[in-house]
């Protein structure tokens, strides 16, 4: 499924939640971000997410914080990169998101933020002292 294919059927709800695996989280946010200005791929995000979560129940798993966190530190990434082009030539660039998304996270929260209840439901900013 090409890119396009991808985003359509993620913004239309479409999306069979089997193939929300990692790769396919951080691709969504990719071409979110190369389509829309931030607020809007952010909500657009958000929602896509609920309502795949919805689908299959796990409600549970959704994190307001880590969605929004992870899209910011993407964002920041596009903007800095050296090559742009493809979501792959992303992946290479960016490697440390492929691998330990949540350890990228990790340098700006504490996971007892980060993993909160509090942080499921609503953002919160980023609280380790080098952050903003």
């Amino acid at each position: 499924m090409n890119d396009a294919q991808l985003l359509e059927q993620f913004l239309n709800h479409t999306l069979n939640p089997e193939l929300m695996n990692h790769e396919t989280h951080l691709r969504l946010a990719w071409c979110l971000l190369q389509k829309h200005p931030l607020a809007e791929a952010i909500a657009f995000y958000r929602d896509g997410l609920l309502a795949i979560v919805a689908k299959v129940n796990l409600q549970e798993k959704y994190n307001e914080t880590i969605t929004y966190a992870l899209m910011l530190v993407i964002y920041d990434r596009i903007n800095h990169s050296k090559k742009g082009g493809s979501f792959n030539d992303f992946l290479a660039e960016n490697c440390d998101l492929q691998d330990d998304c949540i350890g990228v996270l990790r340098q700006f929260y504490k996971p007892e933020t980060l993993f909160s209840d509090a942080a499921r439901i609503r953002f919160h900013f980023p609280d380790r002292p080098h952050s903003l």
